[in-house]
C-alpha cells in the first residue's frame, strides 16, 4: 500500500487517510443506532469516495483499478439517499 500512495502522490497523507477511514467505518456501525450519526458518515463516505474516484481519474488509472472506489461510492449515495428520506 505505501507504493500505491506514492503512486497516488498521497505517501504523507497515508496514516491521516487510514484514521479517517476507520473512523468513517466504526460510524457507519454507530449509525445502525443513531440515523444522525449514520447521515454524518455516509457523507464522509462520499466525500472520500468522491476524493479517491478524482486522484484515479487525474493519474490516469484504467476503469478495472477505478470501479471499486466507485461502488462505495455508489453504497455511500445509497446510505446517504436513505438517511435524507428519514430526516424528511
Amino acid at each position: 500500500m505505501v507504493l500505491e500512495f506514492q503512486r497516488w502522490g498521497l505517501e504523507k497523507k497515508r496514516k491521516i487517510i487510514a484514521v479517517s477511514q476507520f473512523f468513517c467505518g466504526v460510524l457507519l456501525c454507530l449509525g445502525l443506532i443513531s440515523k444522525t450519526i449514520l447521515f454524518i458518515s455516509s457523507s464522509f463516505l462520499v466525500i472520500m469516495m468522491l476524493t479517491a474516484v478524482y486522484v484515479r481519474i487525474k493519474i490516469k488509472d484504467n476503469i478495472s483499478e477505478i470501479l471499486p472506489a466507485m461502488s462505495y461510492l455508489l453504497i455511500g449515495l445509497l446510505i446517504l439517499k436513505d438517511t435524507l428520506k428519514i430526516f424528511y
